[in-house]
């Protein structure tokens, strides 16, 4: 039997992770000196230690975003009148870069506010807005949701809850479809022994990391059947952009590499070299930002992009061969996804099995009882 599962953010809520509102409550509240940018050129919410602290305070940089990012949402909320959504606010941030007088307007107001706040030096954060500080403030979103999904919270305690999905998965031919960009399922699987595919190989790789080990690059080959397709990315996900280097300078070809990686010095040290020679022709990463999917508008980046149209494509074939298809936590927010899930169930027949259902679970009207089941957790899974 071929089984697909797709995962939401309600698949990692019994292990504590945090839920998309939780993230809003995170970037919706106080945020006002709250998070630190590392001289490593990455942010973290100011929660990890007086060592992590200090290194974070080294510019003036922190204090800038954090109000420049209060002061956009404090506009979002007063553009829109509705529940705060972190990713609504993203693409609404997108919209309003290139409004320069509004962003100027933004700039004046987060710089009356820090006067008086910091030492005279640094009191003047904002003068000619720059796209510099767009890439840096984008960059900076990313890091933060990175790291409030880079922590374990209980997932060692409450493995046992996982244990039924383990046993499934392993009985048949199996893909794996997340919306996630946390590290739970890859967790989950190592624990339990499963051998999976993700996509990614060390065989023939340009990429190498801090003393030359190769770093598994996206190839989209898998050979295990069990396979993982992380749709909007992951955490551990990085860019490598090529460039023809000569000595210190370096020439952007457009080309571009994925590589996974859990190592600080791996990432920071990223090469690419000769696979015929072995040598190094370009040592220089230009970009440290986990790569993940950010926003509503998620299917025009996923159009031609090197990883995620080749696993959205994989959606669509899966899809389409399934004898059985298993949705856990998902709350049916992503149109291009469910465009796809409709599609496939009009067309083809499988037994669709609905973990943690929704109010708004679009299904339940238009399919009998008996093609659909709904279960309230995972925990409830059926392993007879």
């Amino acid at each position: 039997m071929k089984t697909v599962f797709l995962l939401g953010a309600g698949f990692s809520i019994p292990a504590d992770f945090p839920s998309g509102q939780k993230l809003n409550e995170r970037f919706f509240n106080d945020v006002e000196n709250k998070i630190l940018r590392h001289s490593s050129g990455e942010w973290q919410w100011d929660e990890h230690g007086a060592i992590v602290g200090h290194n974070g305070r080294l510019n003036s940089d922190y204090l800038r975003n954090s109000y420049l990012l209060s002061e956009l949402v404090e506009q979002f909320q007063k553009e829109n009148h509705s529940v705060f959504d972190y990713e609504i606010f993203y693409d609404w941030f997108l919209s309003k870069w290139n409004n320069i007088e509004f962003m100027q307007e933004c700039c004046e107001i987060v710089n009356d506010r820090l006067k008086g706040k910091v030492i005279e030096k640094s009191s003047h954060f904002f003068g000619k807005v720059t796209i510099n500080q767009y890439i840096d403030f984008d960059k900076c979103y990313n890091h933060l949701i990175a790291d409030l999904l880079d922590r374990s919270y209980k997932r060692d305690e409450r493995l046992h809850l996982y244990e039924k999905f383990a046993y499934l998965i392993q009985r048949n031919e199996t893909d794996i479809f997340t919306l996630n960009h946390d590290l739970l399922i890859d967790y989950i699987l190592k624990k339990y022994d499963i051998p999976f595919s993700d996509g990614f190989t060390e065989v023939d790789s340009c990429i190498v990391g801090y003393e030359n080990n190769p770093l598994p690059i996206f190839t989209n080959e898998y050979e295990e059947k069990i396979r993982l397709f992380k749709l909007h990315g992951s955490i551990d996900y990085f860019l490598f952009r090529e460039a023809n280097q000569t000595y210190n300078q370096y020439d952007l070809t457009g080309n571009y590499y994925f590589f996974k990686t859990r190592n600080y010095h791996d990432k920071h040290d990223a090469k690419r070299i000769d696979l015929a020679t072995g040598k190094v022709v370009q040592d220089f990463n230009f970009e440290i930002t986990p790569q993940f999917l950010t926003g509503k508008s998620k299917l025009e980046v996923i159009n031609d992009h090197l990883i995620y149209a080749p696993m959205f494509e994989n959606l669509k074939k899966s899809l389409s061969t399934a004898e059985k298809v298993i949705v856990i936590g998902y709350s049916y927010g992503d149109p291009h996804i469910n465009t796809v899930l409709k599609q496939a169930i009009d067309g083809f027949k499988f037994e669709l099995v609905n973990v943690n259902p929704y109010v708004e679970f679009p299904f339940r009207k238009d399919y009998k009882r008996d093609f659909v089941k709904e279960l309230k957790s995972i925990t409830d899974l059926n392993i007879t």
